[in-house]
């Protein structure tokens, strides 16, 4: 399974070259040769492009490259930048989007993030597949944001076990920090949100031990929060 943020946003910044960036992501996931795939941030029409020309032939999905304009101009996607591709059988799939109130910043308010939860059938055994995309943030407001978002997740996911009483993957960008990096960095605080999907939800974090190459950055150099390391996009099963 393989969870990524391919920073496909829908307007192009300093120092990123879309081009050659969107080109090698479908090389980068074919080479994985994963069975689920969830990715984050695919809001550029581009992108979708790409992924559409080189991805949907080799994997199920039910996705649908249609676009939102935002201020008339902007071309973004309709289920918050998320896609699951899979080599099973995508037998239902539903995006719900977070529900946006004044807190919420601009950029968070424009890229309208939820979660998509898809029901997969892996050879007679369903199961649940979950991606999302937290709100990011390295305060206080933001971490109560997103465990607003987990806790909409969690009633969402209650809903749909009524009639799909299935085991439940979840992956993502969840943007929390990892318990395990306090032994690290004592300046990182402890994510509530963490602890709610593990003794809230009841998933299993796989993630026992933290590597160095488990991290995208130092997470000694940061004084908040660890914000992007591949920990952050743990595997559980409920």
């Amino acid at each position: 399974m393989l969870s990524l943020n391919t920073w496909g946003l829908p307007i192009a910044f300093s120092g990123h070259d879309q081009t050659e960036r969107f080109s090698k992501i479908p090389e980068m996931i074919n080479s994985e040769n994963a069975d689920i795939i969830c990715l984050q941030e695919c809001f550029s029409s581009k992108l979708r492009k790409v992924i559409s020309e080189e991805l949907l032939s080799t994997y199920c999905h039910k996705y649908s490259n249609e676009n939102r304009r935002v201020y008339g101009i902007i071309k973004m996607d309709n289920q918050g930048g998320l896609i699951t591709l899979s080599r099973y059988p995508i037998i239902q799939e539903w995006f719900f989007p977070f529900t946006l109130n004044r807190d919420y910043n601009m950029i968070e308010r424009l890229g309208k993030k939820g979660v998509l939860i898809s029901h997969v059938d892996i050879d007679g055994h369903p199961i649940l597949v979950v991606n999302t995309h937290l709100y990011s943030g390295n305060n206080v407001k933001a971490e109560k944001m997103r465990m607003k978002q987990i806790r909409f997740i969690h009633d969402k996911l209650r809903e749909i076990q009524k009639l799909h009483p299935y085991n439940v993957v979840m992956a993502g960008d969840l943007n929390i920090t990892h318990p395990l990096v306090l032994n690290i960095n004592p300046k990182v605080s402890k994510s509530i949100t963490y602890d709610y999907i593990i003794n809230g939800i009841g998933f299993e974090d796989p993630i026992k031990e933290l590597r160095q190459d488990l991290f995208t950055i130092d997470p000694k150099k940061i004084n908040t929060q660890v914000r992007r390391m591949v920990a952050n996009k743990f595997l559980t099963i409920a």
